[in-house]
């Protein structure tokens, strides 16, 4: 668990808001606070979430406010109170209360609570210019379109998660024929999952181009014109909260990638761009030491620890962990124990260095890591960290440092976690282990002709790697190796047992399912 404090708030008192102090340092200011409610007097506390609250002029050090019982809102103050939850569950479960949780939200200052959605909107971002709390502490990794947007729906009765689409139209050169739009749809709690999107071909058919493409418009202002990198049409014209871009490979595809202001951004991965002029490489970038890297995981830790997300990373963590290597190396090798009592742990030992439950150093656990492993775990910590709604995380070739099972689990740890954040991935790779996480619905096949994409022709989900193959890469796959060699058995006989016995039974499950789709080929090709 994370050690935050050790105070809990008890049954006798009076019907109010709770207020429990942690004391994790959020670059000098301390505004973290576990919130409770408890609906009439002398019952049991509700727990809602974490929530972060100073005053709009606080310097750093200590909080002026006490922990403990609040049932008419914190005291005035000559300086305002300003407030921010640290995830929509928090908003959720104060929505539940009704009146009384619009109470509590008015009382703690909660930035969310002006009626006028482009006032607020002016209010806040004027803030952030003004009120270094509120910027380094209080949004500290949170989009302030999160806040705007999700938030602020939720807080007023919306729903949690909703519906949203859009499409990336590709440049058009002076008569060129049109290629139609790719279409992105993300649908709240659909089976299968539809908040990864995959873009897949053979290697050199320009999908890192495709994607840096995307990234470009993805990260300009909105409405935005058709521009040399094409634009990106938003069922809402709200576009993203934040861009995340995330590669696996030292040659960075988002070199010269420039957000508008108003688009919250991270990068990533194994490279750092260089500033404006800084002799270097030809391309602006450089490779990150190995302690830089450990450095971004440790921070990303500290920002989990204050905004209530540890439950979530454990819980990725665990699905990482169904790879037997990286369980051994990241969270031990106990299997029997709970996920809730596992100990993992987010600990403060010596000198405010952040422990595992069994008092390991997480820094020091990050340093002894296979690069494989460190980038995951670096990568999904910081996607814990910052994923929100309409969240676009951009991916490039997971499987560059990832072996097949590594990479499923990867998958699926992020989609779990982009469907519980509503957020969206759209992921280029070469490789059907990750098109067999998605159904078509959210594929793309992508050849060589300019913008040349189109949905695979079955359905991907689940589907054996050996189909997922053929399916993806046809011709190309069938000239090399053993797919030659069934191509040629296919061609002598004419049904699946024949073409067993010729092998004397010695087909892996793909060969057979390269099999079944071969023979299918063939019936249809002579129908």
């Amino acid at each position: 668990m994370v050690q935050n404090h050790s105070w809990t708030p008890p049954d006798v008192g009076p019907r109010a808001a709770i207020l429990g102090l942690d004391n994790w340092d959020d670059f000098g200011f301390r505004t973290s606070f576990d919130l409770w409610f408890r609906p009439a007097e002398n019952t049991s506390p509700i727990g809602i979430g974490r929530v972060k609250i100073a005053l709009a002029d606080q310097p750093t050090g200590p909080s002026p406010v006490p922990e403990g019982d609040f049932p008419d809102g914190l005291p005035t103050t000559g300086s305002p109170w300003i407030s921010v939850g640290q995830d929509a569950l928090y908003y959720e479960a104060l929505a539940g209360f009704g009146q009384a949780g619009q109470e509590i939200l008015r009382g703690l200052g909660d930035v969310t609570t002006t009626e006028d959605a482009s006032r607020l909107e002016r209010e806040l971002r004027n803030l952030e210019q003004s009120s270094a709390v509120f910027r380094i502490s209080l949004l500290r990794n949170i989009s302030l379109n999160t806040v705007l947007r999700q938030w602020r729906r939720i807080a007023t009765g919306g729903p949690r998660q909703t519906q949203y689409w859009f499409s990336y139209h590709l440049p058009q050169a002076a008569g060129e024929i049109v290629h139609p739009p790719l279409d992105f749809e993300v649908r709240p709690a659909s089976v299968p999952s539809s908040n990864i999107h995959v873009l897949i071909g053979p290697n050199g058919v320009g999908k890192t181009t495709l994607l840096r493409s995307l990234a470009t418009a993805a990260v300009a202002p909105t409405p935005v014109p058709m521009t040399a990198e094409g634009r990106i049409v938003y069922n809402n014209d709200a576009g993203f909260a934040n861009v995340l871009l995330v590669t696996f490979s030292a040659f960075d595809p988002f070199i010269g990638v420039h957000p508008d202001r108003e688009v919250k951004f991270q990068h990533v991965g194994l490279t750092a761009y260089r500033d404006s002029g800084e002799p270097g490489d030809a391309h602006g970038s450089r490779l990150k030491e190995r302690e830089e890297l450990a450095g971004e995981f440790i921070d990303s830790l500290r920002s989990i620890a204050t905004s209530g997300h540890y439950g979530q990373w454990v819980t990725t963590l665990f699905i990482l962990g169904s790879d037997r290597q990286f369980r051994d190396a990241v969270i031990g090798d106990d299997e029997d124990t709970p996920i809730p009592d596992h100990p993992i742990g987010l600990l403060k030992g010596d000198g405010n260095e952040l422990t595992n439950g069994a008092g390991r150093s997480w820094r020091a656990i990050f340093m002894n890591l296979s690069s494989g492993h460190a980038l995951v775990l670096l990568t999904v910590t910081r996607l814990v960290d910052l994923v929100a709604e309409r969240t676009l995380v951009l991916i490039d070739e997971p499987e560059a440092h990832l072996h097949p099972p590594l990479l499923s689990s990867f998958v699926r740890a992020l989609s779990e976690l982009l469907s519980d954040r509503n957020g969206v991935a759209i992921t280029a790779t070469h490789s059907p282990v990750v098109l067999q996480e998605v159904p078509k619905s959210c594929a793309y096949k992508i050849r060589r002709s300019r913008g040349r994409a189109r949905r695979p022709r079955i359905e991907t989900y689940g589907e054996n790697v050996g189909v997922l193959t053929h399916e993806i890469f046809g011709l190309e796959v069938k000239k090399s190796g053993f797919y030659a060699e069934l191509e040629k058995a296919v061609e002598r006989f004419d049904s699946y047992e024949d073409v067993l016995r010729f092998f004397d039974d010695q087909l892996g499950d793909e060969a057979k399912g390269l099999v079944h789709v071969l023979l299918a080929d063939k019936w249809a090709e002579s129908r």
